[in-house]
């Protein structure tokens, strides 16, 4: 209700605490200060408060990331290293079958043909 902490000042210290005239200007520094301090204390307090709310959330939201994350990446992972050991192991089956020479010449085949394809078709360009 009061508009600043000097009106309440004047009311309180004035009227109820009857301060003599030559101390009211100390005692109204040493006030002020007082409630100056206090109220960095309060905020300092609220803010300390706050930040340990915050980071307490932000761990709780980082430890659900963190599972979603794992959740969604792990099966994924096995499984194209699971691909890429199958993948090796039929190439080293491949290599050393005796159906290699007659693959690589159906491959040697394959590549002449189409290179034969391309060089045409550059030609009519």
């Amino acid at each position: 209700i009061f508009k600043s902490y000097k009106q309440w000042y004047q009311r309180r210290v004035r009227g109820d605490y009857r301060v003599p005239c030559y101390a009211e200007n100390q005692f109204r520094e040493e006030f002020l200060n007082f409630i100056l301090e206090k109220e960095d204390q309060v905020l300092e307090a609220e803010g300390d408060l706050s930040i340990c709310s915050i980071e307490k959330k932000l761990t709780e939201d980082i430890d659900l990331w963190i599972a979603d994350y794992t959740k969604a990446t792990t099966p994924l992972s096995k499984h194209i290293i699971k691909q890429e050991e199958e993948f090796g192991q039929v190439c080293h089956y491949l290599y050393h079958s005796p159906a290699l020479p007659a693959m690589r010449t159906e491959e040697h085949k394959a590549a002449q043909e189409l290179r034969v394809l391309v060089k045409r078709r550059n030609e009519r360009k």
